[in-house]
Order: C-alpha cells, then structure tokens, then sequence
C-alpha cells in the first residue's frame, strides 16, 4: 500500500509541476511579445520521435522531450500532458490491483490459520448496517430468549442474519467477550425454539443450516438436531450421524435421540445407552420412550427397556433412581422393585462431611480442608447428582403412596441437610399422613 501511495503523490506532483510549467511557459509568450526574438534548438515533435520505439526508450524520450521544452519556456501540447496522465493512472490501477491480490492472498491465508486455531479478534463481517442494528433490537432486554420475539417471522428473519456471520463478526456480540461464543449459540438456539420446524419449511431448512455450519456451537447444534427431526424426513439422516462424535454430551443426546425417531435405532441406541452409563444422563433415559403432553405413553421398544433395566443397578444412586422412576411410570416394573430402589436410596443418604464439603454463613458450598479446584468442583457435582436422586427417590414413594414409607421419610427428614429436600421430605410424609 505504501508504494501505491508514493506513485500516487509522485503522479500528483508531476502533473502539478506541468501545470505550473505551462503557465510559465505562457508568461514566456507573453515576453516574446516585447523582447528580442532568441535562437534556441527547437525540439523534434514527439510524434517523430517515438514511433516503433520501446515501451521504456518512448518514456526516455518523453522525458527529455518535456524537459527540453520546458527550458526553452515553451507550452507542452496538451497530447502529451494526457498521455503522461493516462500512462501514471494505468500504473496506480496495476499497483493497486497488485496490492489488492496480496491482501486476498495475506487474508485468505490468515483464514486459514484460524480455522486451525481460536481466533484472536473480530473479522469484519458480512452484515450490512441495517442488520446489525436489527440483532442489537433483538437483543435490548438482558437476555436474548424465546420472548425476545414477536412472532416466529421476526424469529426467521432473525436467525437468517446470525447464521450470516457469527460471534465474531456480529457486533451485538462483541460486548460479551469471552462469553461471546455461547451468547451467540444461545441467541440462535432461541430462535429456533420460536420457529414450528414442523410446519414451517423456511424454519425447518434454517435449523439444516445450523447443523451444516455451527459445529462449534454446541447450544446451536443442540437447538437444531431437535428442531430436524419433527419432520421425520429419512433425508437429514446422514447429518445427524457425524454429530455423535462431537465433543459435547448435549449434541450427541439429541443427535442420537433424532436417529432414533427416524428408525436408525442400531445407530442411536449405542450412543444413548454409553451416555446413560458413563455419564449418567437423564436425558438419554428420557428419549427411550414416546411421549405425549409430558407424559410417558410407553417405551420405544425392548431395547430400551433392557437399558434402562441394567440401569437399575447401576453404581450411581441417581441413575439408579431416575430409570426405576421411568420405568415405574411406564408401568414396566412393579410397585415393590420401585420402593425398593427409592428406599435404599434414602437409608443409604450420605451427610455433606463425606464430600468433604460445608456451607458457610451465606449458604455456599464450601471445603472442610483446602483442595484443589478440580477436586472441589468434583465434590460438589457429586453432592447434586446425590441430592437430586433423592429429591426423586422422595417423590417416588408419594407416587406409590404407600404409608410404610412414613417412617424411611421422617429418619430422612431428620438427617439430610439441604433445606430444599428436607422440606420436600415433611411435604411427602403430610401426604400419606393423610391417606
């Protein structure tokens, strides 16, 4: 750019130095008239001198050309002054040219190197003004959620100008900072729960498009591979099945759920059932049945059962409660197996000092003795996952009404330190009371 800018003023100046050489050259005109004639070698015209030459010997004599008649204070014909301005603009337009191919050249080699690693800073993106100021519309309130919209139109037109760019070319975005990539994951993920992908096509090819090109939004992709498959169309099949490799749990329980609603169980199930094991994931257990107005109609089919059945015993309270849960609601496992698994789960209730964990006096988990992050964060997903699976182990046995339980309750009750249960426990033990 530095050596277009130089001709340029290099240009600008010669044809500044030209005009005030023919306005001195008309002066010498205007002297002639009142003084002496002078004897002065006149130069050949430079039609006469140029022709057949080389492109460099015409430039040589072009020069010599103006500089012999600017010496005798003549006027340089206004040809010459034209062909010198159309040969330095046909060079600014070369050098320009020149430049601009090494700027797509740096950029699309820097495009590169950001696709192999987390890009530093915002690119300039592809929206025009008007739809950046309408994102940041979207986006007064504080959060950007399914009543962010007026109707599902403004939803899709929305979601159209998202998937133009992304969080780093969206300026709406650029003021979260770091949390500027799951904002933008979540803003499209809103949308689409606004959009009926059942009914709508423009929605339904918008949510394809989400799941071609926003692998690295995982709250998107999550969004999009439910919103695919209310249309059951066999055809979005082979974009679903890459999604179980993706690094996100979420993803691959919905891509996973999505095959399994378009018949591709012998692909579905294995990542469904790996998720419920290792992971212990509530949301895979949930799609192995069909459901209606959030009640369970029954389980897909027997595979799904025997999953669930082997969850039953598995070494996590929680899975073991929420599949007996599931299964008892789909009256496929008897009332006594079920206050079994519920009952165990609360005799069995560990206080916090065996996470190695405390509240202190605004009620924040804490760590009796210092440990490292990682391990505190690992202490604290334990005593949820745990206090979770006996929140459901309390409902459990109200669902069974069964006044046996009034006493595996009130030892509970007594025992278990978060206020939340311990009230959902007194809750449950007035329920049978009254039966």
């Amino acid at each position: 750019m530095k050596k277009a800018t130089i001709f340029i003023l290099t240009a600008l100046i010669l044809t500044t130095f030209l005009f005030i050489s023919c306005q001195k050259a008309k002066e010498g005109e205007r002297k002639k008239e009142v003084q002496m004639p002078q004897v002065e070698t006149k130069p050949q015209p430079l039609e006469s001198n140029t022709g057949g030459q080389s492109t460099k010997q015409k430039e040589k004599d072009i020069g010599r050309y103006i500089e012999e008649t600017i010496k005798n204070g003549e006027t340089i014909p206004p040809s010459v002054i034209e062909e010198i301005n159309k040969k330095a603009m046909e060079d600014i337009k070369k050098i320009k040219e020149d430049h601009e191919k090494q700027i797509a050249l740096e950029r699309e080699k820097r495009e590169i190197e950001i696709e192999k690693v987390e890009p530093a800073e915002v690119k300039e993106g592809p929206l025009t003004e008007e739809e950046q100021r309408f994102v940041e519309e979207i986006g007064e309130g504080p959060l950007i959620t399914p009543n962010a919209f007026n109707s599902e139109a403004e939803a899709i037109k929305y979601l159209k100008i998202l998937l133009k760019g992304d969080h780093r070319t969206i300026r709406f975005f650029y003021g979260y900072k770091e949390r500027s990539q799951s904002e933008y994951a979540i803003a499209i993920n809103s949308a689409l729960y606004v959009i009926n992908t059942k009914t709508n096509k423009k929605g339904y090819n918008l949510a394809v498009e989400v799941l071609k090109t926003k692998w690295e939004y995982p709250e998107a992709m999550e969004a999009a591979a439910i919103h695919v498959r209310f249309i059951q169309d066999p055809k979005i099949i082979p974009l679903l099945r890459p999604l179980l490799k993706h690094p996100d749990l979420r993803v691959r329980r919905e891509a996973a759920a999505s095959l399994y609603d378009l018949n591709d169980a012998n692909t579905a199930l294995p990542v469904l059932e790996e998720l419920i094991e290792k992971h212990g994931d509530r949301g895979a257990m949930v799609h192995l049945f069909d459901w209606k107005k959030g009640e369970i109609v029954k389980l897909k089919d027997e595979h799904g059962y025997n999953i669930l059945l082997k969850a039953m015993n598995h070494n996590s309270v929680y899975v073991r409660v929420e599949a007996t849960f599931l299964l008892y609601d789909a009256k496929r496992i008897s009332k006594e197996d079920a206050e079994k698994v519920a009952i165990n789960a609360l005799l069995n209730y560990k206080p916090m000092r065996e996470y190695g964990l405390s509240y202190d006096s605004r009620g924040e988990l804490i760590p009796i003795k210092r440990i490292d992050d990682t391990e505190l964060e690992k202490a604290k997903k334990q005593w949820g996952s745990d206090n979770r699976a006996y929140y459901t182990a309390i409902a459990l046995l109200g669902k069974l009404k069964n006044t046996k339980a009034i006493p595996v309750l009130e030892k509970f009750a007594n025992q278990v330190e978060d206020s939340y249960i311990k009230r959902s426990a007194k809750e449950e033990i007035e329920f049978l009371k009254s039966k």
